[in-house]
C-alpha cells in the first residue's frame, strides 16, 4: 500500500471488569485483524470505551464499529444514551457506523429512551446492523421502512476457543459455579428470587456436588458485585478456606476463557460463561434472568438446560448438568464468514472513502506523556506503582514515569500512592491512614488481588533496565520528622543504582522541603507542585513561579482543573514547563496540549495507543 495513510476504525467496546464483554471485543478485533491482514487493507483498529465520551478520539476515526454485546436496550444501564451520542456525533461529521452482532433487548413505542435509540439507528451514517438474537424486533420495530442492511449472526464469542487457542481440558473434574450478583433478577423484573433464595440455591448446588464426591469452585466473569456475592456465599456456608472454594477473579478475556476450559461443566448466571463454554464444548446449565439467555438457549437447541428463577432447584440443576453432553463446537467456515461478511463490506467502504486532510507532523508522544504511578493496565486499572506494570508500559512507549514513594511503619521505602483507605481497599488489607502498614504486610499484598506490590528498590531496578527513561519520585507531604528518612532512602537508592543518577527527578509539594532537598540531594533535579490558587490567583501564581526560578526548578506540576492557557503562558514566560495532572481521554489530551501543557500525566492511556490515534 506504499505510504497511504491507514484508515482508523474505532471499535466500540463495553470497557468494564466483566470479562465477558472483553471476550466479545477481543474476538471481534481478532477476527477483523485477521481479515485486514489477509486482504492487506490499510486499516488500524482502535478500541473505544462506549462510556468514555471521548469524542476527541472519535473525530479521528474514518469509521465506527460497535463490537457487539447486549447494548440495544433502554431500561437498564445507559447504553442507549451513549449510542445516541456516538451516532449523532458520527452523523454530523459523516463518519459511517456499523453495529456488529449486538443484542436487541425490548422495544416500547411510548418510551422516550427507546424512541431516541430508534431514531439514532435510522440516521444516514448507520450502514448496517447485525444481531445475535432478536432479528424480528430489530426488523419490525427499530428498522422498519429503512433500507439499512440487517442480519442474524452468532455472537463473536462462539469462536473464542479457536481465537484464543484454548481447548477444553479433557481430564477436568471440577464443576464451575458462575455466580451472578443477587440484585440482577429484581432489576430485570423478577422479585420472586430474592437474595435468601439465591444463597440457598448456590449453596445447595455446592452441597449436592460435595455429597456426590464432585469437586466444585465458585467463579465470576470478573464483575465486582458478583465477587461480593461470592463473599456472601462463602460466609453463608461457613467456609474458612476461600482459595479452596473459589477461582481468582479474571482480569482479561483470555484468563476467563482459560479458566472455563478447566471445568467439566458449569452452572452459571452470566451469558458469556455459556457462550464460551459452548465454544469449548463444555456442558452448561443456566438461570434465565434476561430474555437474551432464553433466545440463546433456543438457538443452540438446549432450552431444557436453562431454568426460570421460580424453577431453580439445586438437585435438579446438578442432575441436568451431569446428564448433559456437548461435543466441542466446530463451526463450519461459512458461519464465521456469515458473521464477518457485513463488517468486512463496511471496512471496504471505509478504505474506498476519501482520505481526511493530514494533520502534519505529530510530536514525540514519549516526551509528552507521563505514566502516573508507573502507568495503568488495560485501561481499567490505575495507581498500581508496580515494577511489573512499569516494565510493560515501557514497551508501550512510555519514557517518563512518576512513582509514589512512602515509608512503611518499619521504615522500608515502598512504591505506594499514600497510606489511605483507597489504597488499603485496592490492596485488600487493613492499615492506619497516614501511618500505613509494615513491610511484610505490604509486600504480601496484591493490588486488585492481581498486581504485585513493589518496594522502591524494585522500582529503581526496573527503571534501570528501561534505557532512556526518567523516574519522577513523589514523596507526598511527609512531616519534618520523616523528611530525612526519605532523603536518606533516595540517596541509598541512587548509590545502589548509579545509572539512575541522571535519570531521577524529585517532586516536592511543600516549600520548606525544597531547600532541604537541595542541601541533602544537591545533584537531584527538582519539580514542584502548584499550590492552590484561591483569590488573587495571578499574583499567587507569579509568586510561585519566582520561587521556582529562584531554586532552579524547571517543572511545575499543575492539576488539570487549575490549568489554563493563562497559566501555561505564565509558566512559559518564566522558563518553566507545565506538567499537567491528569488526563484519561484523548479529548482531554488534545485540550491540555492545545493550551500549552508540556507534559500530561495519565493512568489509563499509553504512548502506543495515543500514537495510533493521533498519527
Amino acid at each position: 500500500m506504499g505510504d497511504i495513510r491507514k484508515k482508523k476504525l474505532a471499535l466500540v467496546e463495553v470497557l468494564n471488569r466483566n470479562m465477558g464483554d472483553a471476550v466479545i471485543a477481543d474476538c471481534t478485533e481478532r477476527l477483523l485483524r485477521g481479515k485486514i491482514s489477509k486482504r492487506g487493507l490499510p486499516v488500524n483498529v482502535i478500541r473505544y470505551d462506549i462510556a468514555s465520551g471521548d469524542f476527541g478520539l472519535l473525530e479521528e476515526a474514518d469509521g465506527i464499529l460497535f463490537a457487539g454485546g447486549g447494548i440495544l436496550k433502554f431500561r437498564q444501564e445507559e447504553f442507549d444514551r451513549r449510542i445516541v451520542e456516538i451516532v449523532r456525533f458520527a452523523d454530523e461529521r459523516q463518519i459511517p457506523v456499523f453495529f456488529n452482532a449486538v443484542g436487541v433487548e425490548g422495544y416500547d413505542e411510548a418510551d422516550e429512551r427507546c424512541q431516541a435509540l430508534k431514531a439514532a439507528l435510522r440516521l444516514p451514517c448507520v450502514r448496517g446492523v447485525t444481531t445475535r438474537d432478536d432479528l424480528r424486533r430489530l426488523d419490525e420495530d427499530y428498522l422498519r421502512g429503512t433500507k439499512t442492511p440487517r442480519r442474524l449472526v452468532y455472537d463473536p464469542a462462539v469462536f473464542s476457543s479457536e481465537i484464543f487457542r484454548v481447548k477444553r481440558q479433557p481430564e477436568a473434574q471440577t464443576v464451575g459455579l458462575g455466580v451472578i450478583r443477587d440484585g440482577v433478577f429484581e432489576d430485570y423484573g423478577d422479585a420472586l428470587f430474592p437474595r435468601e433464595k439465591q444463597l440457598a440455591f448456590w449453596s445447595g448446588i455446592a452441597e449436592e456436588l460435595t455429597r456426590r464426591g464432585i469437586p466444585w469452585k465458585f467463579y465470576t466473569n470478573g464483575v465486582g458485585r458478583d465477587e461480593e456475592f461470592v463473599d456472601a456465599l462463602v460466609e453463608h456456608m461457613g467456609l474458612s478456606d476461600q482459595e479452596s472454594c473459589r477461582m481468582p477473579q479474571p482480569r482479561s478475556a483470555e484468563e476467563l476463557v482459560t479458566m472455563l476450559s478447566g471445568f467439566r461443566g458449569i452452572v452459571a448466571g452470566r451469558m458469556h460463561s455459556h457462550i464460551i463454554a459452548y465454544s469449548l464444548g463444555i456442558p452448561s446449565v443456566g438461570i434465565l434472568w434476561n430474555d437474551k439467555l432464553r433466545m440463546w438457549s433456543e438457538r443452540i437447541g438446549e432450552p431444557e438446560h436453562y431454568f426460570a428463577p421460580a424453577d431453580c432447584d439445586a438437585r435438579k440443576a446438578v442432575e441436568t448438568l451431569l446428564q448433559a453432553k456437548r461435543k466441542r463446537l466446530l463451526f463450519p467456515r461459512w458461519q464465521r464468514y456469515r458473521l464477518m461478511k457485513p463488517a468486512l463490506g463496511f471496512l471496504d467502504g471505509i478504505v474506498r472513502a476519501p482520505e481526511k486532510p493530514s494533520r502534519g507532523e505529530c510530536p514525540d508522544f514519549s516526551k509528552r506523556l507521563l505514566a502516573l504511578a508507573g502507568g495503568g493496565d488495560r485501561r481499567r486499572y490505575g495507581n498500581l506503582n508496580s515494577a511489573e506494570v512499569l516494565l510493560a508500559n515501557y514497551k508501550k512507549g512510555f519514557r517518563l514515569f512518576e512513582i509514589d514513594m512512602r515509608l512503611t511503619t518499619d521504615g522500608v521505602p515502598a512504591a505506594v500512592n499514600g497510606w489511605n483507605d483507597a489504597t488499603f481497599r485496592r490492596l485488600g488489607i487493613s492499615g492506619e491512614p497516614k501511618l500505613g502498614v509494615d513491610w511484610e504486610t505490604f509486600r504480601n499484598a496484591r493490588y486488585y488481588k492481581t498486581y504485585p506490590t513493589s518496594g522502591m528498590e524494585e522500582m529503581f531496578a526496573a527503571a534501570e533496565r528501561c534505557k532512556g527513561s526518567t523516574l519522577l519520585l513523589d514523596i507526598g507531604k511527609p512531616g519534618g520528622e520523616h523528611l530525612e528518612s526519605f532523603f536518606t532512602a533516595i540517596a541509598d537508592l541512587l548509590a545502589a543504582h548509579p545509572q539512575m543518577k541522571k535519570r531521577v527527578v524529585l517532586r516536592l509539594q511543600k516549600r520548606a522541603h525544597v531547600p532541604a532537598a537541595k542541601k541533602r540531594l544537591p545533584d537531584v533535579p527538582l519539580a514542584y507542585s502548584l499550590e492552590p490558587l484561591a483569590e488573587a490567583s495571578e499574583e499567587k501564581l507569579a509568586e510561585q513561579l519566582v520561587f521556582c526560578g529562584k531554586h532552579r526548578i524547571s517543572r511545575l506540576f499543575v492539576p488539570r482543573e487549575a490549568f489554563s492557557a493563562e497559566v501555561s503562558k505564565a509558566c512559559r514566560e518564566a522558563g518553566i514547563d507545565a506538567w499537567v495532572l491528569s488526563a484519561s481521554s484523548v479529548t482531554q489530551l488534545k485540550e491540555l496540549w492545545g493550551m500549552g501543557a508540556a507534559v500530561v500525566g495519565t493512568h489509563y492511556l499509553d504512548v502506543k495507543y495515543v500514537k495510533q490515534i493521533m498519527e
